[in-house]
């Protein structure tokens, strides 16, 4: 197994995998910023197993791994392998799609002895042209001096296995973009919300209200903004947990619906 030293070397990778032309199954997806943070922290690895290559990404407890193969009999041999060199790590994987086309790659995996960690549904909201939405005078952009407090928040409160933390950088990055909204009263955190925007689409990435704060509508502050930030998009967007129905039913209220995308987190450790 070998450390990834640039975002070239991951295209060569997967230009490797296309020119062998015997097919082509990924879960993927080049980031420019991310990867190059997680390459910065030496903590991106690669491992060919046959026709598949495997990207890495090192955590203290677990392992996220992604896939680069020819096809699903080459990717199950590189699976099986790579539980042999995984030096006892859990390995995380995410299969992402809609369900009738990851059928069966959940398949392959459950048959490899993974089980689900969890699932994630897609929900989207088209918005209205014109719509305007309140957006409180509490809600202001993260300063960098608040970052590394955010960071220790969603540690403390989300899951990282499932959640996918970004690392500190990661959200320094978001800052700078004025892509990080918070309520702070007295110094104290009372919620933030992080997100992505292109010119078409409005990603919501994290939307938190600490528990000694949810009498106090920060949750609803924190949202109206998102909204208005993105009221020039096409479609704006998030993963929820398919089994948390009052999250659900929180972002019905706000006119989102889920749609038939779903992220099917496998796990060889549960």
């Amino acid at each position: 197994m070998d450390r990834i030293k640039s975002v070239v070397q991951i295209q060569q990778l997967v230009a490797e995998v296309r020119a062998k032309r015997r097919g082509f199954l990924t879960n993927f997806y080049l980031d420019v910023e991310k990867h190059s943070v997680w390459i910065d922290k030496g903590v991106l690895f690669f491992l060919w197993e046959g026709d598949t290559c495997f990207l890495i990404r090192k955590k203290e407890k677990f392992w996220n791994v992604y896939f680069v193969s020819t096809g699903f009999e080459d990717l199950e041999k590189g699976i099986r392998m790579l539980e042999i060199n995984s030096e006892g790590a859990p390995l995380m994987v995410d299969v992402v799609g809609r369900k009738d086309q990851c059928g069966a790659l959940v398949g392959l995996f459950l048959k490899c002895g993974y089980r689900f960690s969890t699932t994630f549904v897609r929900m989207t909201r088209i918005p209205s042209v014109g719509e305007k939405w309140l957006a409180s005078e509490k809600v202001k952009l993260v300063s960098l001096e608040k970052v590394k407090e955010i960071e220790e928040l969603l540690y403390q409160f989300f899951e990282d296995k499932n959640e996918q933390i970004p690392y500190y950088e990661e959200l320094a990055f978001y800052a700078k973009l004025g892509h990080v909204l918070a309520c702070v009263e007295n110094d104290k955190m009372m919620g933030f919300l992080i997100y992505e925007k292109s010119p078409s689409t409005l990603y919501l990435r994290y939307w938190f209200v600490h528990p000694d704060f949810r009498d106090k509508k920060v949750g609803s502050d924190l949202m109206n903004r998102f909204l208005e930030q993105g009221k020039d998009t096409k479609r704006q967007l998030f993963w929820v947990r398919q089994d948390n129905e009052n999250a659900l039913n929180r972002y019905r209220h706000y006119g989102f619906k889920e749609d038939d995308m779903f992220d099917y987190i496998m796990t060889n450790k549960l």
